[in-house]
Order: structure tokens, then sequence, then C-alpha cells
């Protein structure tokens, strides 16, 4: 029989102690950290999800690439699993905790339009985004462009590309699974932009 490598390796109880103080000591004087338990219970639980969910130990909220940087570097000294979130509306179970605990990412600071190019009919954006902001910023505005794509009128951009969602108007426009330009956090700690775009 062949044996495989367990990559669920993660840090031990202390482990996971030692990463929260450390998020602890980079986010509490902004207010973008918390161990709150009804908080946990907020981003590890859906009523949307018929998936059984499992609180957090910390949540985070980045303002910046720099912070999603340095959340992903403490997760990988202290082998902390990391989950993201974003509008929360999900079915698919994908905002709740891992069993062991973990290190939830909110991305709702993350929520500015950054360019809109209007003559590549595309725009920048952050993963806190939601797609209603969007659309009602391009009307005032007065671009003659709109985001077809309607999940839930709370869903945000990091969610729906994470899902490939679809909504009402994916007949006729697609679905999420199409030409995204996308910055990435990875292991090692770089930041890799995808597609045509480099930003």
């Amino acid at each position: 029989m062949a044996l495989r490598r367990n990559r669920n390796n993660y840090g031990s109880e202390e482990d996971f102690r030692r990463g929260v103080e450390e998020l602890r000591s980079h986010f509490t004087e902004n207010g973008t950290f918390s161990v709150n338990p009804d908080v946990l219970h907020e981003h590890g639980f859906s009523v949307n999800s018929y998936h059984e969910g499992a609180p957090h130990s910390v949540v985070v909220y980045p303002q910046s690439t720099d912070d999603v940087v340095l959340i992903m570097k403490v997760a990988t000294r202290y082998r902390m699993p990391v989950t993201p979130y974003s509008g929360g509306t999900n079915l698919e179970g994908g905002t709740r905790g891992h069993p062991r605990g973990g290190i939830c990412v909110d991305m709702s600071e993350m929520n500015k339009i950054i360019k809109i190019n209007e003559a590549d009919s595309d725009l920048v954006c952050q993963a806190g985004t939601p797609w209603m902001e969007i659309n009602a910023t391009l009307k005032e505005k007065g671009i003659p462009l709109f985001f077809p794509l309607d999940p839930s009128p709370a869903a945000t951009i990091g969610g729906m590309i994470s899902t490939g969602c679809s909504g009402t108007n994916a007949v006729r426009y697609g679905t999420a699974k199409a030409e995204w330009f996308l910055n990435i956090v990875r292991k090692p700690m770089c930041i890799i932009s995808s597609g045509v775009r480099a930003y």
C-alpha cells in the first residue's frame, strides 16, 4: 500500500495561540482584529449553508495587500489554516472554520473601486467590493457599463470569483468563471498578478 504525505500538518494548540498573539500585536490598535466568540461564530457558521460550521480562532480585517501578506506569513509560520471571508452569502460552506481553528480573513475593509477603465470595459477593485456598489458607481458616473452577475444583493467580488457564482443573469452573460485579472498572495510570500494587466 502506497503511503501519502499528510498535507494537513497544522500546528499545535500552542502554535495557534502564538499565531493569534502575533496577529493581535499587529492589528488590535486599529480595530481590525477580533477573538470575540460572537464574531468567531458569525464568521464560522451560516444560515445560508447546509454544511456544518465551525468557529475560527481569530478574525482579522486587512486593509491592504501588505496586511494580507503579513497575515499569510503568520499563518505559514504557525501552520494555521486560513479561510477568506467576503460577503458571507455562499451556500457552499466556504466560510466555515477548520475544526481545529485557524485564521479568518474578513475582506470587508478592502472594499474600494480603485480604477475604472471605460475604454477597456473593465475596472480594478478590491475583493470586498459589493457588486451592487460597482453598478451604482458606474451609473452615478454616467458610464454605460454594468456588472451582470447577480447571485445575492450582499455578495462581494472576492466571494463571487472564489465560488464561480452565477445568478439570475447567467444564461445571458455567463458565470464568474471568466476573464479575471487577480493579485494573488501565496507561499512563498509573493504577490502574483494574473492576466494581461500588472497592478
